[in-house]
């Protein structure tokens, strides 16, 4: 496909990327809702959501559920874990523009019946049960579903709102209800596709006019300039100590940018008004259409300026089911394309300047920053735009043929992609003329092969704790293979030490947050927080404050004299004496190297 367009910087072309599974991002899951067991029984406060009700006559038969996959049983698995849910409840522009809403749309919250689809914690259920809900069910497929029934009874609302564990497609609801309340976002709006999750839920047991919040969803995309992330990503290699590295660029490159990136932009990278995507009315959008999205954009640039890529952000709105997408302040023309990104906003929760306006909630880089920050999609290489100069083509975001959680984003640009590590080091080799002297052997130091004795070894093979990923273990066969005797090792010597160390400030933030989150008693929430804060080690930094004693050592190493047998494990008795009152969280580990002569 070509691009719409030709470009006088001669730009043209496609690019086609995917948005995967988070773990590649390097960054907090967002976006899950834990196992699905028992979907008929669930936990419903210990019986059946019909045997609390009575009997009462069931909703029409639906069809057969879509089967649950091994990739949503990953899905649901991870926001099993706490940390997801405690990064979105402090996310304050979020949460406190839902309990807005609820609060705007009381009266038909007020004596009605209202599903929570993804409950997580149960925040939002007990938002509208504090609203005057007649009865509230919240639905998840996590884990989290367990302690979220426990935060249900510690503030007295067990007869109001009654935890279904299982998915929305499963679960039996043997009434219609008035409101759904879902936070079903993901990262670009789209991604993980929690929407199908609303529609089905929608169909199932939404009344004929009935209340969605949100109402409506938009998601908006823009050129973006970002000459600073490039920089740090990029051109840092072009000088590294006075080393010419210019050749690793294009691996730089291909790491950098070959997955979507979120992170906070701000509105001084958009390079134009942004373009509308996708416009959501959550009354009357099918699931058919989240399979593909397509849409043509023209931009004209406003400035004179490198293009790194596009930016995608999205807003959601929270309007009655008669309002219109116009009436929202947000966006003036929302079919229109106009801009979410208007220099007159006032932040990310726009108040209601009178009872016609929508509550909106944005992610624009103009907001105040939410933890679903931007989405950007990076070019391996920047196109020079100049003012004015006009850039169109499309784009076409599709759930993934492998995996409807994952999303495929075709643009028009391209790019070739291949490996060049082995490629990288040499050429940074040959870049400081330095051939004759650095030979590169790409392999493992155990099956490369070395004609002579060597002097000297030096490797910086440290891992956390020191011995994490065990790379002493290819030093000590470099030594054996090759190394002369009275040859040199750096570093030579190393040694692991640990101490009993006092952190109340981590603690507090993981863990005592959960005591009081928006007056609500969350306190159930604290145990699974401990397992998930501290059920593996963590690498972060402390500070001498935060030590309680001296540190004894665990393992000194001699790189001379050490043994592979020697790291398969490594005992210490310790007897650690408290220089002060405080309380003990945990153990810290560190270590130093040492760099000497053979004979020292």
């Amino acid at each position: 496909m070509q691009s719409g367009g030709d470009y006088s910087n001669g730009f043209h072309g496609e690019v086609e990327k995917q948005l995967p599974g988070l773990s590649s991002f390097g960054r907090a899951k967002r976006r899950s809702r834990g196992v699905a067991h028992d979907p008929r029984g669930g936990l419903t406060n210990g019986v059946r959501v019909s045997d609390q009700l009575g009997e009462q006559k069931p909703l029409e038969t639906q069809k057969s559920p879509p089967p649950c996959t091994d990739f949503d049983v990953a899905y649901f698995h991870s926001y099993a874990h706490v940390g997801i849910h405690e990064e979105m409840i402090k996310d304050r522009a979020r949460t406190e523009t839902y309990k807005e809403a609820i609060m705007q749309h009381q009266s038909f919250i007020q004596g009605k019946v209202v599903v929570d689809v993804g409950c997580g914690t149960g925040i939002l259920s007990i938002f509208c049960a504090q609203a005057g809900a007649k009865r509230v069910y919240a639905v998840d497929a996590s884990d989290i579903a367990v302690q979220a029934n426990e935060v249900v009874k510690a503030n007295g609302l067990s007869d109001k709102v009654i935890v279904l564990h299982g998915r929305v497609e499963d679960v039996e609801i043997d009434e219609e209800v008035d409101v759904i309340i879902s936070e079903w976002m993901g990262y670009m709006l789209l991604y993980e596709s929690m929407l199908g999750s609303v529609i089905t839920a929608r169909d199932r047991w939404l009344k004929p006019g009935g209340l969605i919040l949100p109402s409506h969803a938009t998601l908006y995309m823009a050129p973006v300039s970002h000459p600073d992330r490039y920089s740090h990503s990029i051109d840092f290699w072009r000088n590294v100590y006075g080393i010419d590295m210019s050749a690793m660029m294009q691996l730089a490159k291909q790491c950098a940018f070959e997955e979507p990136s979120v992170e906070s932009i701000s509105g001084e990278n958009v390079l134009t008004w942004p373009e509308v995507v996708k416009h959501i009315d959550c009354q009357t959008v099918k699931i058919q259409e989240l399979d593909s999205v397509t849409a043509r954009y023209k931009f004209k640039s406003m400035m004179r300026a490198p293009m790194h890529g596009f930016g995608f952000w999205f807003d959601v709105e929270f309007s009655e089911p008669a309002s219109s997408p116009a009436k929202t302040t947000s966006a003036t023309s929302v079919d229109g394309g106009s801009s979410s990104m208007s220099p007159s906003r006032e932040g990310n929760q726009k108040k209601r300047s009178n009872p016609s306006d929508a509550l909106v909630l944005s992610t624009s880089p103009e907001a105040p920053p939410t933890h679903w920050q931007q989405t950007i999609v990076y070019f391996y290489d920047p196109i020079d735009v100049e003012q004015d100069q006009v850039i169109e083509g499309s784009v076409t975001l599709s759930q993934s043929k492998e995996n409807r959680r994952f999303m495929n984003i075709h643009l028009e640009y391209s790019s070739a992609g291949r490996s060049f590590v082995k490629e990288s080091a040499m050429e940074v080799v040959k870049a400081n003329g330095l051939s004759d002297k650095v030979i590169v052997l790409h392999g493992r130091v155990e099956d490369v092969e070395i004609d002579e004795e060597v002097d000297v070894i030096i490797s910086e093979w440290m891992g956390y704790m020191l011995l994490y990923e065990s790379m002493l273990g290819s030093v000590i066969t470099a030594r054996d293979r090759w190394l002369k005797p009275g040859g040199l090792i750096l570093p030579s010597h190393a040694t692991l030490y640990m101490a009993p160390v006092s952190h109340p400030e981590r603690y507090s933030h993981s863990i005592d947050f959960w005591r009081n989150v928006y007056g609500i008693d969350m306190s159930a929430m604290m145990q699974l927080a401990k397992q998930c804060a501290f059920e593996e080690p963590s690498v972060e930094s402390i500070s001498g404050e935060n030590v309680l004693t001296w540190p004894e050592v665990i393992k000194h190493i001699d790189c001379q004299t050490v043994k592979i047998q020697e790291l398969d494990s490594v005992t210490a008795r310790y007897k650690f004496k408290s220089m002060m009152r405080a309380p003990m969280h945990g153990f810290g580990f560190w270590f130093d190297v040492e760099f000497s002569d053979p004979a020292s």
